[in-house]
């Protein structure tokens, strides 16, 4: 079994995105998985992906039951080549930046084995394979459109991860707002959960 302190930033932060931040050879739905399997709990308890975190929780990570699974999940599966093409809007030596569409998954899960992101990526950068989480620094939701940045080496990883920990990678959202909008109003999310 393995023991995590809690640092002071992790505190009303979600599990599964505390855990995702600091173990990020792993995806966040990844760990919201193993969350929901019981591998991980708190204060000795089984908690919910959602749980946000207090100054005196313990978390304890059922590592051997964990490495069991994982022999037979997706993520130790080869991801087949798809030649599909990727809409890059800036190609360097260490990352690309793409213009994700709508309703392309990003990487596989959730009975989603084919046609993502990461088996376009297998194809036209195969090197990203080799890499935690493919390469993938963050994630957007399915039906989502914008821009992703994906590393393409080991350096380029590290250093992008290094970022997004240190929140100096600033992400901007713009929604379609169904309906009359009161000046000067602010709407915030009803899905403060996704935090």
């Amino acid at each position: 079994m393995k023991f995590l302190n809690l640092t002071p930033e992790a505190v009303g932060k979600r599990i599964d995105a505390y855990l995702a931040s600091i173990l990020t050879e792993r995806s966040r739905s990844y760990w919201c998985t193993q969350i929901e399997l019981g591998f991980i709990v708190v204060n000795g308890m089984q908690i919910p992906p959602k749980y946000r975190l207090k100054e005196t929780d313990k978390i304890t990570i059922k590592e051997e039951e964990l490495l069991e699974h994982d022999k037979n999940t997706l993520f130790s599966e080869e991801i087949i080549p798809e030649n599909k093409p990727l809409p890059i809007v800036f190609q360097g030596k260490d990352f690309i930046v793409i213009n994700k569409t709508p309703g392309w998954v990003v990487h596989p899960g959730n009975g989603v084995y084919a046609n993502t992101i990461v088996h376009a990526l297998a194809h036209s950068h195969p090197q990203c394979m080799t890499l935690p989480n493919w390469g993938l620094i963050h994630r957007l939701d399915k039906d989502t459109s914008g821009l992703m940045v994906i590393a393409l080496t080991q350096n380029g990883y590290h250093f992008l991860s290094q970022l997004m920990l240190a929140r100096s990678i600033k992400r901007e959202y713009r929604a379609i707002v169904w309906g009359r909008v009161a000046k000067n109003q602010r709407i915030e999310s009803l899905y403060r959960d996704w935090e």
